[in-house]
């Protein structure tokens, strides 16, 4: 500070301020890998978050002190406030993202207000500041908001960082006016956009941390939504009344190490990079800690299903009110499946309200359901997550899992199975090859999903001459290759070659759902 005195009372240049801290940026920037392996995490994105805030302030203080000279009125009496969006709102500013900005101002005629915006921004662009930016006067941010879902979005994470605190009460009024105002339009709108992601960035071995199927983004989608409802500033708010303290821990938990890895990923490729490709994974592992770059690979891959399941039920939980279409009614009663449960239009639902039943009851609605494709609503996914698994299993269970192997239509029950995290509960061979990377170059998914995956082209086979061959098989024959489809890489793992350990695991899994000796 004292050297930017002594430039400002020299009258000196704006070259040379922005000289000054561009040489201050660069060498912070240098020294974040250090900071990084002592402070990982939300910790470590606090950290260099509060760091550029200092820095923003001292422009802004820098910009005020070059506009008024010796003349300077006190902070909160220039009608100017400096607000914090997105990721450097929620203060999770990973280390090359966009420093996202939003400068609001009040028109008062004793004040050049646009022009001391005009300078604070050339100073902090001028010196290396990647700058998401927008300007706004007060009484405008309401429009503005209703016009771009990308703006009030934004919005949401708003952060006062320096500036007057009697323009940022004015603007804290006015992002509440937008937060309750079409509340449901907002909701839909971007549940619609995150349906939309989940499909463009499915799940893989090389995720994208940011906006893959639990990732980062789906994170923020749960935030978004609690904020609009609830007007929350945190979602550890919402413990006790949306979800358990157990399961906020477990989602935060998986959240935590998303952190780790991105601002890793951000570190290494020394630019923005979300993805986790098959390259950074050696470095990604070293700098979190990890002694086996598979075992690290298998944490990210669970930690995204936490997220996902996570994301998926309580997002469903908060909307219900704004999404029921009273309509639908009567269609869902003629449609019930049993108390609190219904089929309509190829999806199945369950109430919120309906205490998580048995295993075998489950199990039991999906065996009656007509032989096709479903789509399972979060209430339903719900009910899976949460029901009690006997261990050992009991012999109704494996009868109606066979039951299941028989239908045409399996593949759908088995995605249902993964995304409630049972499947290995069902199927203990997957045990040792959930989330499990297999770098080969041949394989796009970890096992267990690879292994669902088959299933589901088992059932849509393409070729010709393969169904023909397929078509001739009896129910039996067609069971047994079924079985042997989901069963066939389960052995992975291990030391011993996976095909010789694969058939010892999967005998007694047959024999429990009592095949016949000749076909185990």
């Amino acid at each position: 500070m004292l050297r930017i005195e002594d430039i400002i009372e020299k009258n000196g240049s704006d070259f040379e301020l922005s000289k000054l801290f561009k040489a201050f940026i660069k060498e912070y920037k240098t020294s974040l890998s250090e900071l990084f392996k002592k402070n990982q995490g939300k910790d470590f994105l606090v950290r260099h978050t509060k760091q550029l805030d200092s820095v923003i302030s001292l422009m802004y203080k820098t910009t005020l002190r070059r506009v008024f000279g010796n003349y300077l009125p006190m902070r909160s009496s220039i009608p100017i406030a400096i607000v914090a969006l997105g990721s450097y709102g929620r203060e999770q500013l990973c280390v090359h993202s966009d420093i996202d900005l939003l400068i609001v101002y009040e028109k008062v005629e004793g004040f050049h207000s646009e022009l001391i915006i005009e300078k604070f921004f050339y100073l902090a662009l001028d010196s290396g500041l990647k700058l998401g930016h927008r300007v706004h006067e007060v009484n405008d941010l309401f429009d503005s908001s209703n016009k771009d879902i990308t703006i009030r979005t934004s919005l949401m994470e708003a952060r006062f960082v320096t500036g007057s605190s009697l323009t940022w009460l004015s603007c804290s009024k006015e992002l509440n006016r937008i937060r309750v105002h079409n509340q449901k339009e907002f909701i839909l709108a971007k549940i619609e956009e995150a349906q939309a992601r989940r499909k463009k960035y499915p799940n893989s071995m090389q995720p994208n941390i940011k906006e893959s199927v639990g990732g980062l983004r789906d994170s923020n989608l749960i935030f978004w939504i609690a904020k609009t409802i609830h007007g929350i500033t945190s979602l550890k708010d919402l413990t006790g009344v949306l979800f358990l303290d157990e399961e906020y821990k477990e989602y935060r938990a998986a959240l935590e190490l998303l952190f780790r890895v991105r601002s890793a990923l951000h570190l290494i490729a020394n630019k923005q990079e979300d993805r986790l490709l098959l390259e950074h994974i050696p470095e990604v592992s070293r700098l979190l800690g990890f002694a086996s770059q598979q075992k690290m690979v298998t944490k990210v891959l669970e930690a995204q299903w936490r997220i996902s399941n996570f994301t998926q039920i309580f997002v469903k939980k908060m909307v219900r009110p704004y999404i029921t279409d009273m309509s639908n009614v009567a269609k869902f009663r003629k449609n019930r499946l049993t108390h609190g449960i219904y089929e309509l239009e190829g999806r199945v639902y369950a109430s919120y309200n309906l205490k998580a039943l048995p295993l075998n009851k489950l199990l039991e609605i999906l065996v009656s359901l007509k032989d096709k494709a479903y789509h399972f609503d979060a209430g339903f996914l719900n009910q899976l997550t949460y029901t009690k698994i006997p261990y050992p299993l009991q012999a109704k269970t494996y009868m109606l899992l066979r039951e299941l192997f028989k239908k045409r239509h399996m593949y759908s029950f088995l995605k249902l199975f993964y995304d409630a995290g049972i499947l290995h509960h069902l199927f203990h061979t997957f045990k040792k090859v959930l989330h499990l990377p297999q770098f080969d170059g041949y394989h796009h998914y970890p096992v267990d999903i690879h292994s669902i995956k088959c299933v589901e082209a088992l059932e849509n086979i393409k070729e010709p001459f393969i169904k023909k061959l397929y078509d001739e098989f009896s129910d039996d024959e067609k069971l047994l290759l079924k079985i042997v489809t989901l069963f066939h890489d389960t052995g992975k793992g291990r030391v011993q070659d996976h095909s010789e350990v694969g058939a010892k695991l999967i005998a007694p899994f047959v024999k429990k759902m009592k095949l016949k000796d000749e076909e185990v």
